[in-house]
This record gives structure tokens, sequence and C-alpha cells, in this order.
């Protein structure tokens, strides 16, 4: 199995995103993003980790107010702070080209 780099990021509203990242970084191609659909976990994509971390760089959270992670101060939480969360993550682990592979809400973001 592909060890698992985890981290907590802190975005600028207080929420404790979970992070977790399989597999390298390759310069020749793109990161993959993988984003559950809303109250999912990213423990959703297991399955699928050691395969794909085989050829990307695989990144997961949990979304805000799910698992391992906290909601913040927003007072609403829509699809615009989501992938905000998103933006922040890539940023988080040095992602500079990233694909995003979502499921139910995930894939709206």
């Amino acid at each position: 199995m592909s060890a698992t780099d985890s981290s907590v990021l802190e975005t600028d509203d207080g929420a404790r995103l979970a992070v977790d990242v399989n597999g390298k970084a390759a310069a020749t191609r793109p990161d993959l993003l993988l984003v559950t659909g809303l109250g999912g976990t990213s423990a959703f994509w297991a399955p699928l980790v050691v395969p794909l971390a085989e050829r990307f760089r695989v990144i997961r959270l949990d979304q805000r107010g799910v698992a391992r992670s906290t909601r913040g101060g927003v007072a609403k939480v829509d699809i615009d702070v989501l992938a905000r969360d998103c933006h922040a993550v890539l940023k988080h682990v040095g992602s500079e080209r990233a694909l995003l592979i979502g499921h139910s809400t995930g894939g709206v973001i």
C-alpha cells in the first residue's frame, strides 16, 4: 500500500481540513484531487488510492464539518466555500497543476 502523508490545513475562517496525500508528484503529469459528495469522507476513495498513486500524486480531503475536518466560522457552507477549500488544499500541498475528480457534490465543485 502507498504510504499516506496526512496533514491539517487551517483556513482563514478557522476550519481545520484534514488532508491525505499518496504517491509522488511528477513534472510530467498533474496531481489528482479526489473530492467526495456532501457528507462523504476521504475514505470513500480508499479502494482507488493505491492504483491511482502508482501514476499520480493523489490528494484527498475530508470536507468541512465532516469526519476529521471542522466547519469553521462561515455562516453557510456552499459550493463557493468548498471550491475555495479545494484550492487552499492544493496550495497547502504545493500542487501547481491538478485534475479534480468528484463524486456527486464533489463533481459540482
